[in-house]
């Protein structure tokens, strides 16, 4: 090849390791194969190991190993040769009584011809093709657990093709462009490091730190910290529940993309926005596809959300922490095409009671919907209280608590509302609010 091909070239010349992984010859009369020099030995490397001796060319042809007359192979001449475990595996060659000239066939499958199927399988068996490639991806009993629970994971198709590629070390990270000579720049483009490994990217990155100190799950995710992303998420796989894992792919992709709309189109990292999303896009997953996995919990007769109406969408959260004796409220809006307007989290001081958090985060979404002028809105979230409190008709008690009177009063000054539960999950809907008072406290 040139001394700069392109990518494409790159490729395809990648692509021959696989195929001098599979392609072997299929012994007829042994003419036209080299024994030292084509691969021709089921189950074998690409060539012999043992050299050819002094005494034989390296042009020796494999009919040279047969008695034609008898057709059988030359048993001295072979255990001469060669060592003993390659002797065994050439003497157990079935030999034909043919003129036929040798032919190509791929081994790796039942009736000799390549498919990509089979390559793919081929590349996940190989650890001579791509190094530390079959980290999770060969077939021991353990590794193939890890690639079903991938696979069986609760969250949306772009996310876990990422989660593959990130896997497999086949995403454009800065050091593999690097390494491909096709990026000069080997700086973080967020901190200016000149650690542009996976790890960095994804974990060591403060922008990324942030994104999973907000989470909540800081704690859970970097006690499987390891050399290399693969390692990483083979242990995250193994030993955490499922919707942690869905959770951490979707958080990473959402660094990723963040990563490249600032790199690209100068748009601002936002670790809040980030979790944010997250949460989102795993719930309105998991609702839409009726996860039979997930549990549900009764929301009494308040209208469950399967399909978000049209419009704009103002999702809401709240949870306490009774340690640091106080609330965490979120409020996240998106437009009708999924956009974000607008996003808020703060902390409250002495509330420890989760309804009335719940409470006060549908209070300020109420809010921050009659500033930002969304008199046309969707109310989302998982407090039957809160809801309860928005959807009730009758003016309230004498002896109702404050903060459902405020939500009562409030959203009379909207001129079309309406308000949905949907089931808990153990991630939130939005974010781990927990997570968000350790990070605003």
């Amino acid at each position: 090849m040139h001394h700069r091909p392109s990518w494409t070239w790159r490729s395809i010349m990648e692509s021959m390791k696989v195929l001098l992984e599979g392609c072997v010859k299929r012994i007829n009369s042994g003419a036209n194969t080299r024994v030292w020099g084509d691969r021709w030995i089921p189950k074998a490397p690409y060539y012999l190991r043992s050299p050819a001796p002094s005494s034989h060319p390296q042009t020796m042809k494999v009919c040279d190993l047969i008695d034609t007359e008898n057709n059988r192979w030359k048993v001295d001449l072979i255990t001469h040769l060669f060592q003993e475990n390659e002797a065994n595996l050439i003497l157990s060659i079935p030999l034909h009584n043919s003129d036929r000239i040798d032919t190509w066939y791929w081994a790796h499958s039942k009736n000799g011809k390549f498919s990509v199927k089979s390559a793919y399988h081929t590349i996940l068996q190989s650890t001579s093709l791509f190094g530390d490639f079959n980290v999770v991806g060969n077939t021991s009993s353990g590794t193939s657990k890890v690639w079903k629970k991938l696979w069986n994971l609760a969250m949306p198709t772009r996310i876990s093709h990422f989660a593959w590629r990130l896997l497999t070390d086949s995403l454009p990270t800065p050091y593999n462009l690097l390494r491909r000579h096709l990026q000069s720049d080997a700086n973080c483009p967020l901190c200016h490091s000149t650690d542009i490994s996976d790890t960095h990217i994804f974990f060591h990155c403060p922008l990324a730190q942030q994104v999973w100190y907000i989470s909540g799950i800081s704690e859970l995710v970097y006690q499987f910290q390891q050399p290399s992303m693969s390692l990483w998420f083979r242990d995250l796989l193994e030993d955490s529940p499922n919707d942690i894992a869905e959770f951490s792919f979707t958080l990473c992709n959402g660094i990723w993309y963040g990563r490249n709309k600032y790199i690209f189109e100068n748009q601002p990292f936002t670790p809040v926005s980030i979790v944010s999303l997250a949460g989102i896009t795993l719930k309105s997953f998991q609702s839409a596809a009726f996860w039979p996995e997930r549990p549900t919990h009764s929301l009494s007769d308040l209208e469950l959300l399967r399909h978000p109406p049209r419009g704009t969408h103002i999702y809401f959260d709240g949870a306490v922490s009774i340690e640091r004796n106080c609330a965490g409220i979120g409020v996240y809006i998106q437009d009708g095409q999924g956009g974000f307007i607008k996003g808020l989290s703060k902390n409250i001081p002495s509330i420890t009671n989760p309804e009335m958090a719940e409470k006060l985060a549908l209070r300020e979404a109420l809010l921050i919907a009659i500033s930002e002028g969304l008199t046309n809105a969707s109310f989302i979230g998982d407090s039957i209280a809160a809801i309860t409190a928005a959807r009730d008709q009758t003016s309230p008690e004498p002896d109702t608590d404050p903060i459902s009177i405020d939500i009562w009063t409030i959203q009379k000054q909207l001129k079309t509302r309406s308000f949905f539960g949907v089931h808990e999950m153990k991630i939130l809907l939005l974010m781990n609010l927990l997570g968000l008072l350790n990070f605003l406290m």
